[in-house]
């Protein structure tokens, strides 16, 4: 085995036959990058106390790595520094205040993440396809989670974000499960789009007041989801945003409320009632299309255009009340159900809205 030091970095690692344990010695303040990058022979690397930087890709494809230290001294770990790494658990030092892209992305041994609060940011990538991970702690003082940062997850069972955590990024948690009930704090103001799509484990999330928009496809296709608490500081809910969440039954639109894109409620076929409150200025089409368990409908005096196919294969409604300001109802508005608004003479009708 040999260690080439070059101003107390470690710049490179030339493996001998039958040596995987390695030591680094101490004095050695620096990793540098890909030093030790896919040497699957290496089953341990003792690093220094020494040690303040880790460079990117130092670790990465490390095969057969079974055991790693990183010691508190390390103030920077760079870019994929442990991705797909088999290291079972670490701790982040806490001189290191911002998870760099991909730092431990695809480390599936792990069964729990803790994200200390002196870490602020949590970078893209971060912490992607961990994919034995069944629990993620992350501390009050995280301020933001990148995107993807925890993507791919199917094993998680516990999340948990502190009021700290101002921003979360799109595909934040996309295609990971999640614990049954999860609160967000009202310190985010949008969710970025697919932030919980397809996390088929939840079943109750409260976002907390000073929320100000749910992005695109933010809990599609989380097919669980049974209710959900929304913030009287909610303006938008973007598009797809719960499309797809078809246990979905208790849902109340928040006075405040001022647009409901495209397709927002497509296919929730556990809504039974829907009162869309006085604020609401646009409605997106395919709104609450294939809604089969809609039985019951009340829509404001801000609404004058129900768009195409907002309503279409609502196929139990059985009440409708619409607002004498409505001047227009679109294409297949209304297609499919058994019930049909009254409408004034005035009012402009797309073709087969009432069929």
């Amino acid at each position: 085995m040999s260690l080439r030091i070059e101003n107390k970095v470690l710049v490179e690692y030339i493996p001998e036959e039958g040596v995987t344990d390695i030591v680094i010695p101490d004095g050695v303040t620096a990793i540098g990058p890909r030093v030790f990058f896919r040497h699957d022979e290496v089953t341990s690397v003792h690093i220094p106390d020494s040690v303040t930087s880790i460079g990117d890709m130092a670790f990465m494809m490390m095969r057969g790595i079974k055991a790693l230290n990183i010691p508190a001294t390390v103030t920077h770990i760079g870019r994929e520094a442990f991705a797909m790494c088999p290291i079972p658990s670490y701790e982040i030092p806490r001189g290191v205040t911002e998870i760099a892209y991909g730092a431990f992305d695809g480390t599936m041994e792990v069964k729990e993440i803790v994200i200390p609060g002196w870490v602020k940011n949590i970078g893209e990538k971060a912490f992607s396809a961990c994919r034995g991970a069944k629990t993620i702690r992350i501390e009050e003082g995280v301020e933001k989670i990148c995107r993807r940062a925890f993507n791919g997850m199917p094993m998680l069972e516990e999340l948990n974000i502190p009021a700290s955590v101002k921003e979360i990024e799109e595909y934040a948690f996309d295609g990971s499960s999640a614990p049954k009930t999860a609160s967000i704090s009202g310190s985010v103001k949008t969710l970025w789009k697919e932030c919980f799509c397809g996390c088929q484990g939840i079943q109750e999330v409260t976002l907390g007041d000073g929320m100000e928009e749910i992005g695109v496809r933010s809990f599609a296709y989380a097919s669980h989801l049974r209710r959900v608490e929304l913030p009287q500081t909610l303006k938008v809910i973007g598009s797809r945003a719960f499309s797809g969440c078809e246990s979905l039954s208790e849902i109340v639109l928040p006075e405040g409320l001022e647009e409901i894109e495209d397709a927002a409620f497509y296919a929730c076929k556990g809504l039974k009632k829907l009162v869309l409150p006085k604020s609401l200025k646009k409605m997106g089409k395919d709104a609450f299309y294939g809604c089969s368990g809609l039985e019951e409908v009340v829509i404001p005096k801000g609404i004058t255009v129900i768009p195409q196919s907002a309503f279409e294969g609502c196929t139990a409604l059985r009440s409708i009340s619409v607002p004498n300001t409505l001047t227009e109802v679109g294409i297949l508005a209304f297609k499919g159900c058994p019930v049909k608004p009254a409408l004034s003479e005035s009012v402009k009708v797309g073709e087969f809205a009432l069929d």
